[in-house]
């Protein structure tokens, strides 16, 4: 089964991560949560995005910033 890759980033995700990054309306919010969905993933390690990460991660709330 063949995975795609979010837009700029480097890990696969699955169909399902796909649809809910392109549920965010606003290009440049979506570029930011992905990318920093996208860092967290790295930082812990995986080399492919599900829904259950993603959903982890967004209802967190991905840290935008840091002190």
């Amino acid at each position: 089964m063949l995975f795609p890759y979010l837009e700029g980033t480097g890990p696969r995700c699955t169909e399902g991560v796909a649809r809910e990054v392109a549920r965010i309306p606003t290009p440049c919010i979506r570029e930011m949560v992905v990318q920093k969905v996208v860092q967290e993933a790295r930082a812990e390690g995986e080399d492919l995005l599900s829904v259950e990460h993603w959903v982890n991660h967004i209802l967190e709330g991905p840290r935008l910033f840091t002190a």
